[in-house]
């Protein structure tokens, strides 16, 4: 189903404090039916898990723009056999949406130890999901979190390692955007069950762009995570899959470190926390970011030393 309703502001300013009670009803209705129970994933503001005695889907409120794009990024991703989940319905307003999702049995929990198994198959998907189908209808991506000014954020907290990044790569032409791309890939968007990849998910970010922007963002997040050359396995199980090497990759990858908060003061506590990697602390995250990106500077010709 897909509805549409031009008050949706009002209705969700009233979901801060917990999805508002017509919403419950029009979600219970698109799983069958049944008297509904909400729990919340995260926190109070959402998402949340919609259970009846019919099925159980999760329930998002988003802005308008990217929650269209997030459910036409799910269904071609389903439709082409990415591990996404399906979306069972949606009701768009004049500003915002609301999303029922396919609740998957995983969690995006993150190991304490580096798991190159773990991290080839996110490799692998990253891949496929480069090759999916795409057209110039789809938004172009040149910059992981498309909708984050991260130049902002390093003017207003100057970071010289990241400005040079930044002016390097102002001087180098833009590569061709010829694949799909997710726009977010991280582990963090990632669902898992007993080892296994059972989701992609926020596909919100999603369009045309090129395939290394993706393989960086999984790239730089390996090695954020676990330390230099936990990216080698996530590229070993993107060649694999692709069977072919990612051009520009250096390029990406110094993209997907560029598009990051200066200090990550704000990210550790929240969307580390979240992963359950409460063992990483900013020092080691920045040190690590800065890593990656002056390997990648150094594979350009253009480090500091």
């Amino acid at each position: 189903m897909v509805g549409s309703c031009p008050n949706g502001p009002v209705y969700l300013s009233r979901m801060s404090s917990g999805p508002d009670s017509d919403w419950i009803a029009w979600a219970s209705s698109e799983l069958g039916g049944g008297q509904p129970s909400v729990r919340s994933l995260r926190d109070r503001h959402g998402p949340w898990l919609v259970e009846t005695t019919a099925g159980r889907a999760v329930l998002r409120s988003v802005d308008a723009e990217p929650g269209l794009v997030e459910v036409r990024a799910l269904r071609h991703a389903t439709a082409h056999g990415v591990t996404a989940p399906a979306v069972i319905g949606s009701i768009a307003f004049s500003d915002a949406m609301l999303l029922l999702i396919e609740a998957v049995d995983g969690d995006a929990q993150l190991p304490a130890e580096r798991d190159e198994g773990r991290l080839r198959r996110f490799g692998v998907e990253a891949a496929r999901i480069a090759a999916l189908p795409v057209d110039d209808s789809w938004p172009l991506r040149t910059t992981p979190i498309a909708d984050v000014d991260f130049a902002a954020l390093r003017r207003a907290q100057p970071h010289p390692l990241l400005e040079r990044g930044a002016a390097a790569l102002e001087a180098l032409p833009l590569p061709s955007a010829d694949a799909f791309v997710h726009g977010d890939l991280w582990q963090g968007n990632t669902l898992w069950h007993d080892g296994r990849l059972v989701a992609v998910i926020d596909w919100d970010h999603a369009g045309r762009g090129a395939a290394g922007l993706d393989l960086a963002s999984a790239r730089m997040d390996a090695a954020f995570l676990y330390g230099d050359g936990a990216e080698d396995a996530v590229l070993a199980g993107w060649e694999a899959e692709a069977g072919r090497a990612c051009p520009d990759l250096a390029y990406w990858d110094l993209t997907a470190a560029v598009a990051t908060p200066p200090d990550l003061a704000w990210f550790v506590p929240t969307t580390i926390a979240d992963t359950g990697r409460d063992d990483l602390d900013r020092p080691t995250l920045v040190a690590r970011r800065d890593g990656f990106l002056e390997r990648a500077l150094d594979r350009l010709g253009q480090s500091s030393a």
